[in-house]
């Protein structure tokens, strides 16, 4: 991840104490006038799954100012309007790691107008284990000499589980050059 990323979790450690090493890469949001996410849980309801990767919290930056696209929790009766600059943190578990349904929520669509319309969201999700598979990036790998613009990957195994791969147009890290 870029240096802006490692930015932004150390501000959400910081301000709200997720740590970064619990939490899944940030992913950026774009809802244009129209569209919005259904009710839903992040967790599956009726479960208990502490040691699972459920995501037992969210964080949300907003990055735009728009009409409508807020975060609603219909069973807490609860809307959040989007506004540049402000900040969200829920939980969809219970400390003893159960799936609390009244975390359901969604959200509404963003109401019509133009290309400034555009609800911008950084989102992160957060696990109650460290996920170091997804928090920390693996050793930079040995390497022959790379061609111009050539790729690297970057695969992290789990345990019982398919390969998660990345592909790198840059590797953020120094990179071990193999002799011969």
């Amino acid at each position: 991840q870029s240096g802006l990323a490692r930015y932004i979790e150390s501000l959400i450690e910081d301000a709200v104490g997720l740590p970064e090493a619990h939490g899944f890469n940030m992913q950026l949001l774009s809802y244009l006038p129209g569209v919005s996410y259904n009710d839903h849980t992040d967790c599956d309801q009726g479960t208990c799954k502490l040691f699972e990767l459920e995501r037992a919290a969210t964080f949300l930056a907003y990055l735009s100012d728009v009409d409508g696209g807020e975060l609603s929790f219909p069973r807490l009766k609860v809307s959040i309007k989007p506004k540049c600059g402000r900040a969200v943190t829920f939980y969809g578990m219970t400390p003893n790691g159960c799936c609390d349904k009244n975390s359901m929520h969604r959200s509404d669509a963003v109401k019509s107008g133009g290309a400034s319309q555009r609800k911008m969201v950084i989102q992160k999700w957060y696990t109650y284990p460290k996920v170091p598979f997804l928090a920390e990036r693996p050793s930079a790998p040995l390497v022959k000499e790379r061609l111009p613009y050539q790729p690297i990957v970057s695969c992290d195994y789990i345990s019982g589980g398919e390969p998660s791969c990345r592909w790198y147009d840059f590797w953020p890290f120094k990179v071990q050059e193999q002799k011969g």
